[in-house]
């Protein structure tokens, strides 16, 4: 799971997403932000990028179409405490 703000470079965010996903067929990798124009920059970076992994075809896009939209940081932070995530990348201008 990746907790962002606007301040995260969509390159990074999917491949710390491809990366996670790429580990089991069944994992549970998410986006998690308060930014509206990050999921959709993300989803093209996971397109872009996957084509280039020898297991792409068990990644796809390994979040919800648009992630987990929140209102605020601190809303997405509650988020990410309920889900409770095994792996959790904070990429944030103040982590």
């Amino acid at each position: 799971m990746v907790l962002a703000d606007r301040t995260a470079n969509p390159a990074y965010v999917a491949a710390d997403l491809l990366s996670q996903a790429e580990h089991d067929e069944d994992a549970f990798v998410a986006l998690v932000t308060n930014s509206r124009e990050l999921p959709p920059a993300v989803e093209r970076e996971l397109e872009r990028q996957a084509r280039s992994l020898p297991r792409a075809t068990s990644c796809g896009v390994p979040f919800p179409r648009g992630g987990f939209l929140t209102r605020s940081l601190r809303e997405a932070v509650e988020v990410v405490n309920r889900l409770a995530p095994e792996h959790l990348s904070i990429v944030t201008r103040d982590p």
